[in-house]
């Protein structure tokens, strides 16, 4: 009787490749590059129990050289996180035109800027222009950050509430 989950012949000598696979492989990074999940789709037969890890590792074994040729060749994936030089290139139009409205310049970007938080362009202008962003604000008092006010302000404010009370209207 054959047990559960027991390996199969292809498992029990530690999933060495055939020199068909290794040629399909060749053959497959020719026709696509370092494109392993393609590879493996058009050799799913041959490829069976093959992960695309596992592809990978096995044409780096086999020709390293070309592997990293390759590598060095291929376009680099984004992270989510990362800037285009497109946005780049917004923010610091923005930031030109509106200083340090960061809530400005992702409203006239908003196709552009649509997932990024204000938070997160208040931080990359201070990367991609650092000395300006400081001089920026450096020149603003601490005291006139937005939602503040002056004492004239606050004077006015309280006075107000003592006459008033708290009804607004």
């Amino acid at each position: 009787a054959e047990l559960k989950g027991a390996a199969t012949p292809r498992e029990i000598i530690l999933n060495e490749y055939t020199p068909e696979e290794d040629a399909a492989l060749k053959k497959g990074v020719d026709d696509y590059g370092l494109d392993f999940e393609r590879i493996k789709d058009d050799n799913k037969d041959l490829f069976e129990g093959r992960t695309v890890y596992s592809l990978s590792s096995r044409f780096y074994r086999l020709e390293p050289d070309k592997y990293r040729e390759l590598m060095a060749a291929a376009p680099r994936k984004m992270h989510p996180n990362e800037y285009t030089a497109e946005q780049d290139a917004a923010l610091r139009k923005g930031f030109d035109d509106y200083g340090l409205d960061f809530e400005r310049i992702k409203e006239e970007n908003k196709d552009l800027l649509y997932n990024r938080s204000v938070r997160s362009i208040n931080y990359r202008i201070g990367r991609i222009e650092p000395d300006r962003y400081r001089e920026l604000k450096a020149a603003i008092p601490r005291k006139l950050q937005p939602n503040s006010y002056t004492p004239e302000q606050d004077a006015a404010l309280r006075k107000g509430v003592a006459d008033y009370g708290l009804d607004f209207e």
